[in-house]
């Protein structure tokens, strides 16, 4: 018989668990840009791997290819798409990025997701800030040479909640329990950046770690504006 006794008790481990660079397997472009993101990580000795996207990129008469990882979670058959205008990218994005805060929970710990375009400027170990997600940094930030305390918010509709883009970022467990259970109630009904928005954990920055060096998009976006 099993004894719950450790797990019960409450804990804040800030040290980052691992780092985790999202790319779609087998996809030429995307194998290449998480290539040069994982280098970027060896060289600055930030320890990474590789996370493997749900691929929308296909034939989509076929559906979305679900990544080993996630082949038996239970969530997948919980999830439900509510906006129809979402893209199959789209869709895919969001899908990875939640499966990657799942992990988050299941270790109890910190952990740094990359897109593959993002590149590490310099390493980033310890999530010193709960219920949060702190932001590494982006191309703006880098050509300006400036950051502070309260990153810069994705300019997607006049109320700046949202994150601006989400090539670069660490997120504890208490943040990730938030977004989860966000998606779980609400459904897909936006996009990941629009989904990581400021009514459900803080954003902050501690300095310029990481920035994207975009290359041509596997998310386009079939609509001007989003909602």
């Amino acid at each position: 018989m099993k004894v719950l006794k450790k797990t019960l008790q409450w804990s804040y481990n800030p040290e980052v668990e691992g780092t985790y660079i999202i790319r779609i397997r087998n996809h030429k472009q995307s194998e290449e840009m998480a290539k040069r993101c994982m280098d970027s990580c060896v060289k600055v000795g930030q320890k990474a791997q590789y996370w493997d996207a749900f691929d929308g990129t296909g034939n989509m008469m076929e559906g979305i290819v679900v990544p080993p990882h996630a082949q038996e979670k239970t969530w997948l058959s919980w999830l439900k798409l509510i906006n129809h205008d979402l893209t199959p990218p789209e869709i895919c994005c969001l899908l990875s990025h939640f499966s990657l805060w799942c992990k988050c929970i299941e270790l109890d710990r910190p952990v740094v997701a990359l897109e593959h375009d993002a590149v590490m400027l310099q390493p980033f170990t310890h999530h010193m800030a709960v219920n949060s997600i702190v932001y590494l940094g982006c191309q703006e930030m880098v050509r300006s040479n400036y950051w502070s305390i309260i990153p810069p918010h994705a300019q997607l509709n006049k109320d700046y909640r949202h994150l601006l883009r989400t090539h670069a970022y660490s997120i504890d467990p208490c943040a990730a329990k938030n977004l989860v259970s966000h998606v779980l109630e609400r459904g897909i009904h936006t996009s990941a950046d629009c989904m990581m928005s400021l009514n459900r954990c803080s954003f902050l920055c501690f300095g310029i770690y990481a920035m994207d060096v975009p290359g041509k998009t596997t998310i386009p976006e079939l609509r001007k504006e989003k909602e």
